[in-house]
């Protein structure tokens, strides 16, 4: 977040620097998700090459069940690991937008409190604008 001088005294620092911390909470609590996003298909790829190595060992020496069970167990691990990545996204896009709607109505507030206590230090940027490209800079 970029900072910006006003004149408005110690209770628009303390807002800006409270806005900050919740937005750096919100960020945070966010690459949680985004971590499973990436993390998700990786380990589902994984799942499904260590058994297709076994598989293919199991078709060269002929044993067909083996390796039949070998090619279930990779295709789960596929599925699972991709699952987990498109519902770890799902989860992230309704989250990315809670933690929008909350920095904005978090920002506005701000700026009633401080239109409330300093009505002629109202800085001449809006709050609700700088948590925004905060948190789209995050994603």
């Amino acid at each position: 977040m970029k900072a910006v001088r006003c004149n408005a005294g110690p209770f628009a620092d303390r807002g800006r620097t409270s806005l900050q911390a919740a937005e750096l909470e919100l960020s945070r609590q966010l690459d949680r998700v985004r971590f499973v996003i990436k993390v998700g298909p990786a380990l589902g790829l994984m799942g499904t090459l260590i058994p297709m190595g076994i598989s293919l060992a199991a078709l060269a020496e002929g044993n067909i069940p083996k390796m039949a069970g070998s090619m279930v167990t990779a295709f789960t691990a596929t599925v699972a690991g991709l699952g987990s990545g498109v519902l770890a996204y799902l989860i992230a896009l309704s989250r990315e937008r809670w933690a929008r709607e909350d920095v904005r109505e978090m920002a506005h507030a701000a700026e009633l409190l401080l239109a409330r206590l300093e009505p002629a230090a109202v800085p001449p940027y809006h709050l609700q604008e700088e948590a925004e490209h905060a948190l789209a800079a995050t994603a």
